[in-house]
């Protein structure tokens, strides 16, 4: 930095990475700045604005609707037909083209084949997956599925895609808010 340069009263943008999470982002201003044994230090203010950056690879929106599990015994079971018989009730909390999470009642395994059926406008939108990864909530007896799905056919693909994009502008502006499951 020049000399006599200052970061008091600056506006800065943080970012930082949880480790086995992701990336997180948020804009700051600079309280105070001085040099403590030959290092620089600044002091931030505290923010209420943290936005976790994309870590996939896929645009994922959350969602709030309910939808329906399938528990599958293999991957071979998979198929796009809609479920006329009851399956599990679910919340879907988030989608995108390559996986989704999705809150349940009770507990469920990683790697868990699961076949999961939803509405996002219209018709039924049927994808398969494979759990990876549970956050489970002992006092409330719920988890947060973190899905993949397996490959997809292209028109179901585009479904959520349209809607992902909201290329209709038919996706509602309001949606429930991810539980937290510490």
């Amino acid at each position: 930095m020049p000399p006599g340069f200052s970061w008091k009263n600056q506006q800065i943008g943080v970012y930082f990475w949880r480790q086995g999470d992701a990336g997180y982002f948020f804009n700051t201003k600079v309280i105070d700045d001085f040099f403590d044994k030959k290092y620089p230090i600044i002091h931030i203010a505290h923010t209420s604005n943290l936005i976790r950056s994309q870590k996939r690879q896929s645009v994922r929106v959350e969602v709030g609707k309910n939808a329906l599990l399938f528990p599958l015994r293999s991957t071979q079971e998979a198929n796009e037909e809609v479920e006329v018989s009851q399956g599990l009730r679910c919340k879907l909390l988030d989608i995108s083209e390559d996986g989704a999470s999705v809150l349940i009642g009770g507990r469920a395994k990683v790697g868990l084949p699961v076949k999961l059926q939803f509405v996002l406008t219209e018709p039924t939108i049927v994808i398969n997956c494979i759990v990876k990864g549970v956050n489970y909530d002992n006092s409330k007896n719920r988890s947060i599925l973190h899905l993949q799905t397996l490959p997809i056919s292209k028109n179901t693909r585009n479904q959520i895609l349209i809607y992902v994009y909201n290329i209709f502008q038919d996706r509602e502006d309001t949606v429930a808010k991810t539980p937290k499951i510490e």
